[in-house]
């Protein structure tokens, strides 16, 4: 079934289904070509509406092909509008999935004040206001707006950012999805922003952008005032061939223009609750080979390992950081702040080498300054065959004069351990 809205009548029509009803399926249609909304949930006289699922449709363009239907047909708002709706109990849940959308004059999907825990996943979606400034593919805005996870989408070619959270209140979940090609507009360039606290950015394939990978948006203190975005989680993600920073977090501006272009690489010593996810500082990589890394970060952090492909916008002062490209493993820094990543079997000599730290409140730092690796060695010049290396200037822990841990540096992870006090060796 295809349903089509004329804009050439004096009156376009504004909707084109509109859902006002818990536990409603729109599944196998075709539409477009309406004034405000393909698709439209909402409003609610009462509770939120749960148990919505809209699937399998193509949403923005003709049911044979999934193409710009042209200006005059396109749909002049956004392709799916929700509003007062909220996943509620297992099986209850709100469901956008495995839909073509794309070719909206504005946002494809918008999901507005009153909404929770929806559920976005599988879909492909494209290309929402062709030649526009900074409209986004999926737009998270307002309070109450919280809890939604978006996994497994392909997002391409947006004007704006990829994934908006702007002014929601984050605990977002935004997983396993390729976003590329966003920022055309050039007036927001972030393939994901983040506002609000406590987000996952997780497992994510972005690139191809002229601007950040991922945006932690920073205090804006006198306009429009907000506050800076903490506490978010951003792991094991692939970036590559974006026009800026991977992760950027943004330092305390009134001006709106770093929170939407970015403001490079901070390099401003210390936390600051202000900036972005606290400024957490960038780990320090002291060595790297093609088997093990290691440095000094925050005590007790998680430390992320990537091999790195630097680009434009990923330097300061001569001194890349980032991108990275594949991740490599994740270290846990000790009482000081020394971490160790042993068993690295994918890089070569030459390959750069990055880090991003994760503290405790999920706060993720910024990418370090790259490293190149170099050939691991073993004593003597040994480069194979060799099972365990334990050096008296690395990879050592103490308790006074005594030995408790050893760090096997023969990248193969045979790490020696002594918890008996009487049998720890003096060093």
């Amino acid at each position: 079934l295809e349903i089509v809205g004329d804009q050439t009548a004096p009156t376009p029509p504004t909707f084109g289904v509109t859902i006002t009803a818990d536990s409603v399926t729109v599944r196998g249609l075709a539409i477009y070509g309406f004034d405000s909304a393909d698709v439209r949930v909402g409003p609610a006289g009462g509770l939120p509406f749960e148990g919505i699922v809209i699937e399998d449709n193509v949403i923005g363009a003709t049911a044979d092909s999934f193409a710009d239907p042209g200006a005059a047909s396109r749909s002049q708002l956004y392709n799916v509008y929700i509003e007062d709706a909220e996943s509620g109990l297992p099986g209850a849940e709100n469901r956008i999935r495995d839909n073509l959308i794309g070719f909206s004059h504005w946002t494809s999907v918008y999901l507005d004040t009153d909404t929770w825990g929806w559920i976005i996943s599988g879909n492909e979606i494209r290309s929402p206001a062709p030649g526009g400034a900074r409209e986004d593919a999926i737009r998270l805005q307002s309070s109450p707006n919280s809890g939604h996870t978006i996994s497994g989408n392909l997002i391409a070619d947006s004007p704006g950012n990829g994934i908006e959270t702007f002014r929601s209140d984050g605990s977002h979940v935004i997983i396993n999805n390729t976003v590329t090609g966003w920022g055309s507009g050039l007036t927001e360039t972030s393939a994901i922003r983040l506002f609000g606290t406590n987000s996952v950015v997780e497992k994510n394939v972005i690139s191809g952008g002229p601007g950040p990978g991922v945006i932690v948006v920073g205090e804006r203190p006198l306009t429009s005032p907000w506050s800076a975005s903490t506490g978010n989680r951003i792991s094991q993600n692939q970036f590559g061939g974006n026009a800026g920073v991977a992760i950027d977090l943004i330092e305390s501006n009134d001006d709106t223009t770093n929170h939407r272009l970015g403001d490079s690489v901070t390099l401003t010593p210390g936390t600051d609750a202000t900036t972005g996810n606290s400024g957490i500082d960038a780990p320090i990589i002291t060595s790297a080979t093609t088997s093990t890394a290691l440095g000094t970060s925050y005590a007790n952090c998680d430390v992320e390992v990537y091999r790195a492909v630097a680009g434009a916008g990923d330097d300061s002062g001569g001194t890349d950081y980032g991108e990275g490209v594949a991740y490599l493993g994740t270290a846990t820094a000790d009482g000081a702040g020394d971490w160790t990543l042993s068993g690295i079997t994918s890089l070569n000599p030459g390959d750069e080498v990055s880090a991003i730290a994760i503290d405790g409140s999920n706060n993720t730092s910024e990418f370090s300054a790259n490293m190149t690796a170099t050939t691991a060695f073993g004593p003597g010049g040994v480069t194979t065959v060799l099972g365990l290396w334990l050096r008296a200037d690395i990879g050592v822990t103490t308790s006074g004069v005594d030995v408790t841990n050893w760090a096997d540096q023969s990248g193969y992870g045979n790490d020696a351990s002594q918890a008996a006090v009487g049998q720890q060796p003096d060093l």
